[in-house]
């Protein structure tokens, strides 16, 4: 079987464990998989929850965006099923229900997913590699996948619902569960990490904003370094690592609203469609062919020799007007409506009005933050910089962000924008929104030397305040996803 884990001797081990100060959960978790399997779990698996530090809503046009892993994660103990397709799956906690499914045959619920949803995501995804590797390999493989199933246990530190990616992280780890258990470990190349990637886009479809948040995830967790963040680019897909000056420590916080899930997926669906209308508007603006192109980035390749704010001006001038209707856009790229049904895949009123130069405006100028955010981590790294002022530039390029998202992407809400204060109220170098908006997470960036008196004085507000059933969380940068094969001896 060939796999990426490894097996060490069984003190070296623990000692790794309680270098992540999880030594409880981790128990507990191995004696719950023998209460419940009667044997002993062979590999465990450590999927890490994950924050967007910055780059909200590019991902989607083509531009880089800047995730973390954090030590905070989700571990999932399990054990082959040499001779069996059968999957069964338990929860240390017992909110959620065990299941089980047999590999070759089962469904999955996107209206109305639950863990075991989530779970199986991972499965399917990881069960067409294998289909794709035998098409590509043949008979002459030297490696032979086959379906076996796992039994496995799940424990988590990440709560569900609190901008630390928990859905992410429970789908990558059973992708890796299911990776090791057909035979193949060593899924965390580029190449093997973008087919489970085009597997997973087949199955949630009708789940655009998970769709979005594994795509991130697929990428940052195997290859995090401790320490780091990830840049990461689409067009080519590049990873790097960005090491993030030692100070640097970041809080999450939930605003206290839900965006119900209908009307948030609608609302990012029209402002997918929203970006991909101003594209056609830049495109021709730059006397290009605007049908071939599908994203602001590429436009802007497109068009290479042109400086980013050179770019950034002339695709501005293209819009004439703050809103378009759907005979305006019709008349400016001179196209029938069945056309432009085709760029909207749905059918909108014709009085809908798409707000496209306040949506491109965001796409241009956040994709410049993610470049500077970057640029200002490698000045530090290299002495031109100093921790504190590095911090600084770091802290105001969050609180552009957030600005942007509430006045040109309009996707915050008061409760949001509420939170980004506090947080800077009481001493956070910057803040925004993460993740999809409309209600959801704020992350704020705190300086290490100062994060007992900001904890103190955070928690001592949350405790007299509406948002005293939320709890913040303090992370730091961690490692990505690993897979451990567990000594016996």
């Amino acid at each position: 079987m060939m796999q990426s884990t490894f097996a060490i001797e069984m003190n070296l081990f623990w000692k790794m464990i309680e270098s992540t100060n999880d030594v409880s959960q981790f128990s507990e978790l191995l004696q719950a998989f023998r209460d419940r399997y009667n044997c002993e779990a062979e590999y465990v698996v450590k999927s890490p929850g994950r924050i967007n530090i910055i780059g909200e809503h590019i991902d989607y046009c083509g531009y880089a965006v800047l995730p973390m892993a954090i030590n905070e994660c989700i571990y999932a103990a399990f054990s082959v099923n040499q001779h069996s397709e059968e999957l069964t799956v338990c929860n240390t906690d017992t909110e959620y229900e065990p299941f089980e499914a047999i590999l070759s045959c089962f469904t999955i619920s996107c209206n109305n997913p639950c863990w075991k949803d989530y779970f199986l995501t991972g499965v399917q995804a990881a069960k067409g590699h294998v289909h794709d590797y035998q098409d590509e390999a043949g008979e002459d493989a030297e490696v032979k996948l086959a379906f076996r199933g796992f039994k496995a246990m799940i424990s988590s530190k990440l709560p569900a619902r609190a901008g630390l990616a928990s859905s992410s992280a429970l789908v990558c780890s059973a992708a890796a569960c299911t990776m090791v258990a057909v035979g193949d470990g060593d899924f965390r190349t580029i190449t093997k990490v973008q087919k489970l990637w085009r597997n997973f886009v087949h199955i949630v479809k009708k789940m655009p904003a998970l769709m979005v948040a594994v795509w991130i995830t697929l990428f940052v967790l195997p290859h995090e370094k401790e320490g780091s963040a990830k840049y990461i680019q689409f067009k080519p897909l590049r990873l790097d690592d960005v090491t993030l000056p030692p100070k640097a420590r970041f809080v999450v916080f939930h605003c206290g609203l839900e965006s119900a899930k209908g009307a948030a997926n609608s609302l990012f669906n029209k402002r997918v469609t929203e970006c991909h209308l101003a594209t056609k508007f830049i495109a021709n603006v730059f006397r290009l062919d605007w049908r071939r192109m599908n994203t602001i980035k590429d436009v802007q390749d497109a068009v290479a020799d042109v400086d980013e704010n050179r770019f950034k001006e002339i695709a501005l001038s293209a819009f004439g007007q703050d809103a378009y209707t759907v005979a305006e856009i019709i008349s400016f790229l001179q196209c029938d409506e069945c056309e432009l049904e085709m760029l909207f895949y749905r059918r909108y009123p014709t009085k809908e009005q798409f707000y496209l130069k306040k949506r491109a405006r965001h796409v241009i100028e956040e994709s410049m933050r993610v470049k500077e955010f970057r640029s200002i981590c490698d000045q530090f790294a290299n002495g031109q910089l100093s921790e504190d002022l590095c911090l600084s530039k770091l802290g105001k390029l969050l609180d552009d962000s957030h600005h942007s998202c509430s006045y040109f992407y309009d996707c915050t809400c008061e409760e949001l924008d509420f939170i980004q204060q506090m947080f800077k109220k009481f001493g956070a170098i910057g803040s925004r929104l993460t993740g999809l908006g409309w209600g959801g997470p704020v992350v704020a960036l705190i300086d290490a030397e100062r994060a007992e008196s900001f904890k103190e004085s955070i928690e001592q507000y949350i405790a007299g305040s509406a948002f005293r059933s939320y709890k913040p969380f303090f992370v730091s940068p961690g490692q990505g996803l690993q897979i451990f094969s567990l000594p016996h001896n």
